[in-house]
């Protein structure tokens, strides 16, 4: 597994708060997720994670977000795995890519 920094965690962070913003002053379960993780390495003062060490749910949303577009892998997306929490649990917030780009 790999390793990652508190730095790439907080881009991680901003990458999912502006993906998928706070609707009524309450975050995502991605981000609450995320920030609880940041929290953590805070509190113990780590400046790095080993990815191995935290739970498969948890370590499948944080490398979803480490990656610049946040989305899961193309067979994942097609095959109903992957999807974001916010999605399963419900949330109606918009997409991250508006539907305007078409011609």
């Amino acid at each position: 597994m790999s390793v990652i920094s508190i730095l790439e965690l907080e881009a991680a962070i901003r990458r999912c708060c502006v993906a998928q913003p706070a609707i009524n002053y309450v975050f995502s379960p991605e981000v609450k997720l995320l920030h609880s993780i940041w929290a953590e390495m805070v509190y113990r003062r780590r400046r790095s994670l080993d990815l191995a060490r935290i739970q498969p749910m948890c370590r499948m949303v944080v490398e979803r977000w480490l990656t610049p577009d946040g989305e899961p892998p193309q067979e994942a997306a097609q095959a109903g795995e992957g999807g974001s929490l916010a999605q399963s649990a419900g949330s109606d917030a918009a997409p991250a890519t508006p539907p305007e780009a078409a011609p």
